[in-house]
């Protein structure tokens, strides 16, 4: 990778959808962590990460079994534990939003912004 890249330049690590397959057993706080700290002050994190059904209750536990059963495990996390993906970041605006309020290009109708099944954000290393 270190031959492809310059880690002395700022980087994006661009991780949509990555962590909801990892497990809590497998510490994907410090996977993140130690890509984190490979990269210089000013590289990028963007990040989406599906949410608990406690923060999507309507037919969240269907699509839950789906993955389970059918397709592989996935794990959501309530959204303060996504947030903890962005420490040694500083979040852009408009932060850690529902995915289609994250600067979307025409105005998005208020319930898919209070609809929370996925959330995303983007953080500059500090």
């Amino acid at each position: 990778m270190r031959a492809v890249l310059d880690f002395t330049r700022p980087v994006a690590l661009v991780l949509t959808g990555v962590f909801p397959f990892v497990s809590d057993a497998d510490d994907p706080w410090a996977l993140l962590g130690r890509f984190r700290d490979a990269t210089c002050p000013g590289s990028y994190l963007v990040l989406s990460h599906a949410l608990t059904s406690e923060d999507w209750p309507q037919g969240a536990e269907e699509v839950l079994r789906l993955y389970r059963e059918e397709i592989q495990p996935m794990y959501p996390r309530p959204e303060r534990e996504v947030l903890r993906f962005f420490e040694g970041y500083d979040l852009l605006e408009p932060g850690v939003v529902s995915t289609p309020a994250w600067r979307p290009d025409e105005p998005v109708a208020p319930e898919l912004v209070a609809f929370k099944r996925a959330v995303a954000g983007v953080g500059r290393r500090l």
